[in-house]
């Protein structure tokens, strides 16, 4: 008895961790379609390394968040950051501040689900009254078992991209069928640099582009806003007219509005998961 204990109390404890992996990406989503993206400054360093970001809200108050994660090499007190943020929430608006500990805990979790059908399946076999999933490891044996866990940890991947994807691209439709069409300026670009590797497998830094664009409010006063897609070189010239869209009340949640600034995200995302649900179920049929 004490070992069914046990295997329920490891899967229990992953499905745990996975759904609470699954809450928090479910906030980082509902911040991207209705948040509003501004700049902070790095005002200093929690205890743990995290950076602790001041920003202004659209009140003129001031506002501090916590990054979720801290690392040996944090940004130094005065640095920008991109935030994103609504009247209740808010976030350091970079890929491994908003995704780093989510994708963690919910992989860590689907690791622990995983090891505890695992230690369920063994214990099955051990005393012969797991019945079908006894017969199974008798035929399968750990490899086979150890790739069909794999197959199924990268389809959820895959699956979550095309859901992702699919949910970006009705909100970009939504938004071009009754958002506010107009026209801005580029005036100037953000410089973000990443590390990449290059053709001979050297880590080398890539400075990405992203155009800075101002452009008239239904109130006539000139609004501001940087691009969240980049380029390693510049798709843009500085003074270049761009088309804008936004949301009739929310000028501060502006984008570009051409093919690739637009559409690329949400094709991309669905395209990506798309084609690994089908590889992995290709590489399924094989097993």
């Amino acid at each position: 008895m004490f070992k069914w204990v046990v295997a329920v109390f490891i899967c229990g404890i992953g499905l745990l961790m996975s759904a609470a992996g699954l809450k928090s990406m479910a906030r980082i989503l509902t911040l991207l379609s209705n948040g509003a993206r501004t700049q902070g400054i790095v005002a200093r360093l929690d205890k743990d390394g995290c950076p602790v970001v001041e920003f202004t809200g659209p009140s003129g108050e001031k506002r501090n968040i916590s990054g979720a994660m801290g690392s040996s090499n944090a940004p130094a007190t005065g640095t920008p950051l991109p935030v994103i943020y609504t009247a209740s929430d808010a976030m350091i608006n970079t890929f491994g501040q908003m995704w780093g500990a989510p994708v963690f805990v919910f992989c860590f979790g689907l690791i622990f689900v995983l090891a505890g059908l695992l230690v369920f399946g063994v214990m099955a076999q051990s005393d012969g009254s797991g019945g079908m999933i006894a017969e199974l490891l008798k035929s399968a044996r750990t490899p086979l078992i150890a790739k069909w866990c794999g197959v199924s940890l990268f389809s959820l991947l895959g699956i979550g991209l095309f859901v992702w994807g699919v949910k970006m691209a009705r909100e970009r439709t939504e938004l071009w069928r009754t958002g506010v069409h107009t026209s801005g300026t580029v005036t100037d670009f953000e410089n973000k640099q990443r590390e990449t590797k290059d053709n001979r497998g050297m880590y080398v830094t890539v400075t990405y582009y992203h155009p800075v664009v101002d452009f008239a409010g239904p109130d006539g006063k000139t609004v501001t806003f940087t691009s969240d897609l980049g380029a390693s070189s510049p798709g843009f010239k500085k003074g270049e007219t761009v088309p804008v869209i936004y949301p009739a009340n929310s000028p501060q949640k502006a984008r570009i509005a051409s093919v690739m600034q637009f559409w690329l995200g949400p094709i991309a995302l669905v395209a990506l998961g798309a084609v690994t649900v089908a590889v992995l179920a290709f590489v399924a049929l094989k097993l």
